[in-house]
């Protein structure tokens, strides 16, 4: 059965919710512009005034004398919103040039309707294989972020209920230690910086999470479109090949690769800087955050933490793993050079020919003297 043309637009309606409550305009609709940036700016301050804050808290903690378990718990979050603002600001800020990439990928697309059945085939299994890995990963993804979320939401409130039940007395708990010039733990303010760190926790995720996605499709795109060039060369030369079709599909071949490259130019542009601090406060995040499981004496909190560092692997492994199917993809098509039957043909020269019927060249010079030679001889025959 023949796979469903369009998947990018299909793939890219799967993420479009996130993208949107992220403030990014993955479709590219102009009507959505104004409404998603003002989304993204509210989301901007809403975040950074607790990463403000959660920073102050953080050098008070060091100011104060307080111990490493208790400075590490504050840690791994500051440095999570470091890279959800560097990674989503990265995608926002080259948005014309992600969907330079996306309008290349799209008009491959359109050219898998007109195989023939042997090819398609083929082409079909690829789309298929890299596609639908794409899609239970951010189905995975999905669940864990709101995981995630729901453990530091959910943990205070046991928390509260736990100590509240062993003391009776209410001792309130917030999912984060965060500084504010006003007193959070009050009953009449603590509501309001409870839901209010909840949504820069999900605004952290839908950071990371947004950018990331747009990665994984982008990879997974030319990745599939890197193996289905692989076919393709593979296949250009059969019984019926001839010196005009190979030329032209060579032609379309090197354009199609040349645009590969281009997409792939683009994603590292995009996000090159953004993986590198990435990489970086990786190490620390998941350093941190497993000494954190380990040595908090608090064990409903350490759950949350759990849940953190099962996120971070995550989170760091499939971004290594899209961008190392791109990679062997593209080295793919030199090796599908060779797999090509070009040794059951004659070489293809470019060459002047003599309206089709004999090529502009030194053996047609030596057969013209040899047909001279020959009706000189004839007719020195006859006449002679």
């Amino acid at each position: 059965m023949d796979v469903e043309y369009g998947r990018l637009d299909q793939s890219l309606d799967k993420i479009k919710l996130v993208c949107h409550l992220e403030g990014i305009n993955i479709k590219n609709n102009k009507k959505d512009n104004l409404k998603l940036k003002l989304m993204y700016l509210l989301n901007f301050q809403w975040l950074n005034s607790d990463l403000a804050g959660a920073i102050f808290a953080f050098i008070l903690g060091i100011k104060d004398g307080k111990n490493f378990v208790e400075i590490t718990y504050i840690a791994p979050c500051i440095t999570f919103s470091f890279l959800a603002n560097i990674k989503s600001l990265a995608v926002i800020l080259n948005g014309t040039q992600l969907q330079e990439s996306i309008s290349i990928l799209k008009k491959m697309e359109i050219k898998d309707k007109n195989r023939n059945k042997n090819i398609k085939c083929k082409v079909d299994n690829i789309i298929r294989e890299h596609v639908g890995f794409l899609h239970s990963v951010i189905k995975v993804l999905n669940i864990t972020y709101v995981v995630l979320v729901a453990a530091f939401a959910v943990n205070p409130l046991m928390l509260i209920a736990y100590k509240y039940y062993k003391t009776n007395e209410l001792e309130l708990v917030l999912p984060f230690l965060i500084w504010y010039p006003f007193d959070a733990y009050s009953i009449r303010n603590w509501p309001a910086v409870y839901l209010h760190q909840l949504w820069s926790d999900a605004v952290v995720i839908l950071g990371i999470g947004t950018s990331d996605y747009i990665f994984y499709t982008c990879c997974t795109y030319i990745t599939l479109r890197f193996r289905v060039l692989q076919v393709e060369i593979e296949n250009l030369v059969t019984e019926r090949t001839n010196f005009n079709s190979f030329q032209a599909k060579f032609r379309e071949i090197v354009m199609w690769h040349q645009e590969l490259i281009r997409c792939s130019q683009i994603i590292e542009e995009i996000y090159s800087k953004s993986v590198l601090f990435n990489f970086v406060s990786s190490s620390i995040l998941i350093c941190l955050t497993g000494f954190d499981v380990m040595f908090l004496s608090d064990r409903i909190m350490v759950m949350s933490f759990v849940s953190f560092l099962c996120t971070s692997l995550l989170q760091i492994f499939f971004l290594c793993y899209f961008g190392d199917l791109l990679m062997r993809s593209s080295l793919g098509v030199g090796d599908a050079a060779y797999k090509c039957r070009w040794y059951s043909k004659g070489p293809y020269p470019c060459k002047i020919t003599a309206y089709g019927f004999a090529d502009v060249n030194l053996t047609a010079f030596m057969r013209i003297l040899s047909n001279a030679w020959s009706y000189f001889a004839l007719l020195n025959t006859i006449y002679g």
